[in-house]
């Protein structure tokens, strides 16, 4: 807690996430540790949910008591997928677009992002009913002509995994295929 204490804000959150999830419960249920709140409010959904789980009772309705709807809502979405699928390990921290949105309004759009260092290997494109339609890399981003469409670019058939495949025949899956990440969607194919 003391170290905590003492680091920037941003670095104390950096740090706080990598802890494990039931030693950052445990240093959340410790009485001096109301800082900490502040810290845990700006936890990725995935990483606030884990360390709920280990939180006391007192502690947990506390917490959820600080939180945004919104923050409640994604918190518990990651609580509504079996313990062990790949719904409980994926990140929220991904970029999606409509088929139709240019090159230019992408880039645009991935610069402004940046500086929220929100993650961008690859761009998720969507129809307009939010479903996954393909995927752009960005490379391809970068070589594509400004006033190309993203769903004139896209790789199409792309794999993914469902929110309620079990973690170990994902990670199978993934081996298989050399990849490091994949899209994860719901049963309406939504990222």
């Amino acid at each position: 807690l003391e170290i905590l204490r003492i680091l920037p804000i941003k670095a104390a959150r950096q740090a706080f996430s990598a802890l494990s999830d039931p030693f950052a419960a445990e240093l959340l249920d410790a009485e001096d540790a109301a800082f900490l709140v502040e810290v845990a409010k700006a936890l990725p959904p995935e990483k606030a949910a884990g360390v709920l789980l280990n939180l006391s009772s007192e502690s947990r309705a506390a917490f959820l008591d600080q939180l945004s709807e919104k923050r409640k809502k994604a918190i518990q979405e990651y609580l509504s997928f079996p313990e062990e699928s790949v719904g409980r390990l994926m990140s929220t921290a991904f970029t999606a677009m409509p088929e139709a949105t240019t090159v230019k309004s992408a880039r645009d759009q991935l610069r402004a992002r940046s500086k929220k260092n929100i993650p961008s290997s690859y761009l998720y494109v969507t129809d307009s009913e939010k479903r996954l339609k393909g995927i752009v890399n960005m490379r391809s981003l970068l070589i594509a002509s400004a006033t190309d469409t993203l769903g004139a670019i896209m790789t199409q058939n792309v794999f993914c995994l469902h929110a309620f495949v079990d973690r170990q025949e994902a990670a199978e899956e993934i081996g298989k295929r050399g990849y490091f990440a994949a899209p994860v969607v719901d049963s309406e194919n939504r990222p």
